[in-house]
């Protein structure tokens, strides 16, 4: 789910991890004018569909730039201060975490709104992942405030200390400055989500918190 008021002011769209369907990518294209999409993803040969304004690379997104390989830096870092407005879509299984070092800080900066699924997370409560991981991850992303969260239902919910943690978390993220969004108290998923698996059911959770029923 996106602001979006923000989604029509963004130019540039940036993706990481396309895999079998980029329709969110030729969506975003198709609501406003100048637009332009950035794709990449070495799982595949070449894009399912294609369009006007969006380019692709057969790469994956990771700290270093060799062979089928780009630097998260080479490939999104900041060309000048009059980049337009640009999103960040990253999906690469589990390659997000190294991407939250301190030589990227200017990269993740660098966007306006950040669309990521976070892999791992129902180990949250682990200290050496927290340190490792989620840390860097928080430190990384100080310019930004959470706007939804999602749990990935080909994922599942893992219940610690009195909370539920979704093993797959989708988090949209707004840079601070942008601003324009109330705080909303409802269940999560929200009649705006939808099942990444259409013929499982949906994972219900609430902030996180988990409480056993009532007897």
């Amino acid at each position: 789910m996106l602001p979006s008021r923000s989604t029509k002011e963004i130019k540039h769209l940036y993706c990481a991890g396309v895999a079998d369907d980029c329709n969110f990518e030729l969506e975003f294209l198709r609501i406003g004018a100048g637009k332009k999409a950035f794709l990449a993803d070495a799982s595949i040969d070449a894009l399912p569909k294609t369009g006007e304004n969006i380019s692709f690379i057969k790469k994956y997104i990771g700290t270093s730039t060799f062979d089928n390989w780009i630097s998260f830096e080479d490939w999104a870092g900041p060309k000048s201060l009059s980049d337009p407005p640009r999103m960040l879509s990253m999906d690469i299984e589990g390659g997000e975490w190294s991407l939250f070092q301190n030589r990227f800080s200017d990269t993740w900066a660098s966007f306006d709104l950040i669309i990521i699924e976070l892999h791992g997370m129902h180990r949250a409560f682990d200290q050496t992942y927290f340190d490792l991981q989620i840390r860097p991850m928080i430190t990384a992303l100080s310019g930004f405030r959470a706007v939804h969260a999602h749990a990935n239902n080909s994922g599942w919910i893992e219940k610690s200390r009195g909370f539920a943690l979704p093993s797959l978390l989708e988090m949209t993220f707004l840079r601070v400055d942008r601003g324009g969004i109330s705080r909303d108290q409802a269940a999560l998923p929200n009649k705006l989500d939808s099942p990444n698996v259409p013929s499982k059911r949906d994972l219900t959770f609430k902030g996180f918190r988990y409480r056993s029923p009532k007897k």
